[in-house]
């Protein structure tokens, strides 16, 4: 993370979860398959998150991560590709959300912007 300066004696913290296991989001998993299956028929199975992501503390390179670790398919196989494109488009479409809504009870007061 470029906000984690080791200089100041920052240690990496793991490689975080992804958060997408509520109803929510398994639902919008499973809209996007079906809609991707229409192409790829295979893709009527990608309806959960990674298992072999890791935990918060994980590493690319742990055993239980293989899903972040470059010498694994993981993130570069068909279903790594499709699942962090939706994951990243469904984060972007919920800060944009957020964004809206505080730009409304705000009022135009003050500038507002997401990361």
């Amino acid at each position: 993370y470029p906000s984690y300066l080791f200089a100041n004696g920052w240690k990496y913290c793991g490689i975080g979860e992804f958060q997408a296991w509520d109803t929510n989001a398994l639902a919008s998993l499973r809209r996007e398959s079906e809609i991707r299956s229409a192409t790829l028929p295979h893709a009527a199975r990608w309806v959960q998150p990674p298992s072999d992501a890791g935990w918060y503390r994980s590493r690319p390179e742990d055993d239980d991560a293989p899903f972040f670790n470059h010498k694994q398919p993981g993130y570069k196989s068909e279903y790594g590709k499709f699942f962090l494109e939706w994951y990243s488009g469904a984060l972007k479409k919920h800060a944009a959300k957020v964004l809206q809504k505080a730009a409304l009870a705000f009022k135009g007061k003050v500038a507002l912007a997401g990361k």
